[in-house]
């Protein structure tokens, strides 16, 4: 804790740890500060899923995002609603849009899905958002199977079990 009027002449350590989990909601944020025994608290191994565990373009998935990104002028917003031209339908769902000019610049928000002129984001925009301002659009995976094979080419790098039978299977019995 410090003095906000005057930060560093005074300093009291309330807790130590490192910055978890990050949220923003509106105008406000959050932080959660993580100790030494989220440690414990870790899996030791991963969990099985139909769904991929990797993210796009992290170490584990390997696709290179470099020729999945495009620069795009905005040509209007409306609530979480943004058009822009040129765009491929469903490519940019779940991905993410970086504000690169205007009030915005640098935050990073998350896209809902996309047609081929419109953008759904997944909140609003914090500030104003005025017509010709650029934004950075990367492409997003919905972590299925058949979108890494058909779309990314990506199949020996997925990060999912998507072949392995459910909990649903132990509702079943003979003769259903």
């Amino acid at each position: 804790m410090t003095e906000w009027e005057a930060p560093g002449v005074l300093w009291w350590l309330l807790a130590k740890g490192e910055i978890g989990s990050v949220a923003r909601k509106g105008g406000a944020f959050t932080a959660e500060l993580v100790g030494a025994m989220a440690a414990l608290k870790a899996p030791v191994a991963p969990s099985t899923s139909p769904d991929c565990r990797a993210r796009l373009g992290d170490r584990q998935c390997r696709v290179d995002l470099a020729a999945r990104r495009k620069v795009v002028v905005v040509e209007a917003v409306d609530d979480v609603e943004v058009s822009a031209a040129g765009l491929v339908a469903g490519v940019y769902a779940f991905g993410t849009l970086r504000w690169m000019t205007g009030p915005n610049a640098g935050a990073v928000q998350g896209v809902v899905d996309n047609g081929a002129s419109l953008l759904t984001l997944s909140d609003l925009p914090s500030f104003a958002v005025a017509p010709g301002t650029l934004a950075l659009l990367t492409e997003g995976c919905d972590r299925q199977l058949e979108t890494c094979r058909a779309r990314f080419g990506n199949v020996v790098n997925f990060r999912g079990e998507p072949y392995l039978p459910g909990t649903d299977l132990l509702t079943r019995y003979p003769g259903a």
